[in-house]
């Protein structure tokens, strides 16, 4: 969503508990409006980390977050959809991806130094990966025990438990694996589609 030449706003809302708020990039500015609250501005060139990143949950299995760190430590974070209600979110991937891109190159711009972070970070991806790896032993190792004993009930659950949830797994892992990206080119798996 755009406003005046030259600037780009984005209008979301997180969750029930939060206000809705807006995201204006006006030049070498950052400006966060949450309603009614004063706005909050923000040169560009303070921006230390941009991360751009996977991340889904039950409810919304296409989520994708934008989180800016400042050189001060204050955080700022939005994702591709706007709370409507409950398991209700309106999905705004267009233009979350316009503003990702153009945030992108301009902090390029004003903050040379600026990380551009893709991904998890790397404790949550190690967890995440020693997770999937422990519970496949003990998926494997159930199958073995319910082959043993017979249970081909069991056997089954188990498999079309491995065939659901696998790709799943297999898409967050490959799309939150931490790296650093151009922000000129921007990975295809860090932004919706």
């Amino acid at each position: 969503m755009s406003g005046p030449a030259g600037s780009q706003r984005y209008e979301t809302r997180d969750d029930a508990l939060s206000k809705p708020f807006v995201v204006e990039l006006d030049g070498e500015r950052l400006r966060v409006t949450w309603e009614g609250l004063p706005p909050v501005e923000r040169p560009l060139a303070e921006v230390a980390c941009v991360r751009l990143a996977f991340d889904p949950t039950r409810a919304e299995t296409n989520r994708f977050e934008l989180a800016l760190e400042l050189r001060s430590g204050e955080r700022f974070r939005w994702f591709n959809r706007r709370y409507r209600g409950v398991l209700d979110f309106e999905d705004s991937s267009t233009e979350y991806a316009e503003l990702a891109r153009r945030l992108c190159t301009e902090v390029r711009r004003a903050a040379p130094t600026c990380r551009f972070v893709g991904g998890a970070g790397p404790l949550r991806f190690l967890v995440n990966v020693l997770c999937v790896a422990f519970f496949s032993v003990v998926f494997v190792a159930a199958l073995v025990g319910f082959l043993f004993v017979g249970f081909l009930w069991g056997i089954a659950l188990k498999l079309l438990l491995a065939l659901f949830l696998g790709p799943a797994v297999y898409r967050w892992l490959r799309r939150n694996r931490p790296r650093e990206f151009d922000p000129l080119a921007i990975p295809a798996e860090l932004l919706p589609r």
